[in-house]
Order: structure tokens, then C-alpha cells, then sequence
């Protein structure tokens, strides 16, 4: 039997006891890129909040359990007071990560970043060259301002990890781009996931993979499977949660939106208006989230993918309306990492 990691414990005992381990923070919807496969819906402009409202929210996660607090957006350096915020948490001892485009890091704020020590800056990168990373963000210039920041920002000692959407646009640049992060010292995480799809694309399914291409992004590079193939060997615990969204991971919108998660666009609460227990405590959506279970799933029962599947319920309701039905693209995704694998499906 496999020995569980302490944080596989960690992770294993907050799912049960519906602990929010992990909060994703939007600080701002605004962005100054505009890529074409983005699940957000749009920028709306919305209200943000201010440091003074972070310092409330902060107080409430801790006092829920939260240890880790993911700083995105949207552009979070966008936020007039992000480092404000970011330093904020630090201070009330929340472990901080951040998701940024990079275009607004330059030697200034890579030292602020450097004394927050985050785990680590994920930074997007759609292509090995400026024209096809440039035609994803659809913004001039923005190659080589993101990759710039990724090489000051591992070279002042900041953990980076770049992340890889694997699309139709950028699929024959994976050798390329691979071998530009181990150039600039960075973590690369290749997902041919789109999250969630159909959300803010009309044209997503051109954007996906088709069999062919998953099947060779599995079989030229095994070790990019990833998080598709970390759990291979499992079995259906049929009373396990199928997802974190609700269990140990929530998200909190720049308005004070409360979400599931980042890709659940059903807020459930204001924390304008209630206190994050509150809502996190009696949320319908939430309770229902945290109801759920495999064995509610008839569409996945006896499916010989579920070691390879990462099913993503945000998906599911953004495509449905519910919960409990299948989740093509990770079925597709699956087919193909199974096949590579060598199995019979």
C-alpha cells in the first residue's frame, strides 16, 4: 500500500472536514491581455475591493483554516494596492502564490515579489516565439516582456513555474517551449485542458486538441502527463468528493464574490454582505458541491478511465446546468493519456 504524504494527508483530512485549505484571490477582472481561450467572462470592470476589505477577509480565512492564498486576477499587479494586499497576507501568515502575465514586472517590482517569498510565480506562456504567444493574448510585444520577467524573476531566486495551455495554436511549439523553460530555470505545467470550455469561447472546441494531437502530446513526452497520470493505479472510493471546489478550495472574486472555485461562474455569496462562514457554512451550491460524491456520477461508475480522468465540475455545470454528468473533455483527455499508456480502452 502507498504511504501518504503529509501533505496528501493534509489534503485528505480538509476534503472530509470541509476545511478551505486554499483560497484563490482575484484582486481585479482587469487584464491587458485579452487571449482567446481565457474562461473569464469578459472584463466587467467590477468595483474592486481595497486593502482595508483584504485585512477583514484575511482574518475571516484564517480563522476558517485557510493556509494558502493564490493572487491572481485577471492582471493582479493591476491592482492599485497589490503589493499592499500581498504583503498583508504575508503578515497574517497565509503562504502566497501569484499568477501573473509578467508584463508589468520589471527590476522594482521583482525585488517586492522577492521579499514576499511566494511558493512560486506562475507566469503564461502560449508559445516558444513572439508571433504565436502574441496572436494568443493578442497583445504586441507581450513574448517578450513575459519571458523576460520569468528570467529576472528566477534569477533574483523566485520559484517560476510556466504554464502551458496546450491548444491548436501552440501544439508543434511544445519541444520549443520546453526547452525555453529549462533555459530560463522554470517549472513548465502543460495542460491540454481548457477550463472551463465554452465559458468565454465560442470557438473552443476548435481550440482543443483533437485524439490525434492528445495522443501525441502523451506518447512524445511521458513525463508531461503530469497530474493526469499521478494517480494512475487508483480505484473509485465511491464516497469520495470528486473535486476540491467547496470542500478545501474556494475562490473570492475582486467584488467579494464568493465561488467555489475560480472557474465556477455562480457566485454564492457576497462578503460585502455576510462573513465568509456564513457563507461557506450555508451556501446551497456549496452544500451541494459538498454532497456530491463518485457514486452520484452514473456516468462514471464503471469507467475505465477514472485513473487517468481529471474531471472538472465547474465544467460540467458551466455546459449543463448540473453536476453529475460526464465531463467530455476529460473523457476525451482520458482516452488518450490511457492509449499512450499502453491500455485498452
Amino acid at each position: 500500500m502507498t504511504q501518504l504524504s503529509g501533505l496528501d494527508r493534509l489534503m485528505r483530512k480538509t476534503m472530509k472536514k470541509a476545511i478551505p485549505l486554499s483560497a484563490h484571490i482575484m484582486v481585479t477582472d482587469r487584464c491587458n491581455e485579452r487571449c482567446t481561450h481565457c474562461y473569464l467572462p469578459g472584463q466587467s470592470k467590477k468595483k474592486i475591493l481595497a486593502l482595508a476589505n483584504y485585512q477583514k477577509i484575511f482574518t475571516q480565512l484564517r480563522q476558517a483554516g485557510t493556509l494558502l492564498l493564490t493572487l491572481s486576477g485577471g492582471e493582479p499587479l493591476l491592482h492599485p494596492e497589490f503589493f499592499a494586499i500581498a504583503a498583508q497576507a504575508r503578515k497574517d501568515a497565509f503562504a502566497i502564490r501569484i499568477y501573473t502575465n509578467g508584463l508589468l514586472i520589471n527590476e522594482q517590482n521583482t525585488r517586492k515579489i522577492r521579499d514576499l517569498h511566494p511558493i512560486e510565480v506562475c507566469l503564461s506562456l502560449y508559445a516558444a516565439h513572439a508571433s504565436a504567444h502574441d496572436s494568443i493574448t493578442q497583445v504586441p510585444g507581450s513574448f517578450q516582456k513575459t519571458t523576460s520577467a520569468a528570467q529576472t524573476l528566477a534569477q533574483a531566486g523566485v520559484p517560476v513555474k510556466l504554464k502551458t495551455p496546450v491548444m491548436h495554436g501552440n501544439f508543434k511549439d511544445l519541444p520549443q517551449i520546453r526547452s525555453l523553460a529549462q533555459q530560463i530555470g522554470a517549472e513548465l505545467q502543460e495542460s491540454p485542458y481548457l477550463y472551463p470550455p465554452g465559458s468565454n469561447c465560442a470557438n473552443a472546441s476548435q481550440l482543443c486538441l483533437s485524439k490525434e494531437n492528445l495522443l501525441d502530446f502523451f506518447s512524445t513526452k511521458p513525463d508531461s502527463h503530469g497530474k493526469f497520470r499521478l494517480q494512475r493505479d487508483r480505484t473509485m472510493d465511491v464516497n469520495q468528493h470528486p473535486c476540491g471546489a467547496a470542500n478545501n478550495y474556494v475562490a473570492i472574486g475582486c467584488d467579494g464574490n464568493v465561488f467555489p472555485c475560480p472557474m465556477f461562474e455562480q457566485p454564492v455569496g457576497n462578503l460585502l454582505e455576510e462573513s465568509f462562514l456564513t457563507i461557506w457554512n450555508q451556501a446551497p451550491l456549496l452544500q451541494e458541491l459538498r454532497s456530491l460524491s463518485w457514486g452520484d456520477i452514473d456516468a462514471c461508475l464503471d469507467c475505465k478511465l477514472y485513473s487517468y480522468c481529471q474531471r472538472c465540475v465547474a465544467s460540467v455545470f458551466a455546459s449543463t446546468g448540473g453536476l453529475t454528468a460526464a465531463d467530455q473533455q476529460a473523457c476525451k483527455i482520458a482516452e488518450a493519456c490511457a492509449q499512450s499508456a499502453g491500455k485498452n480502452v
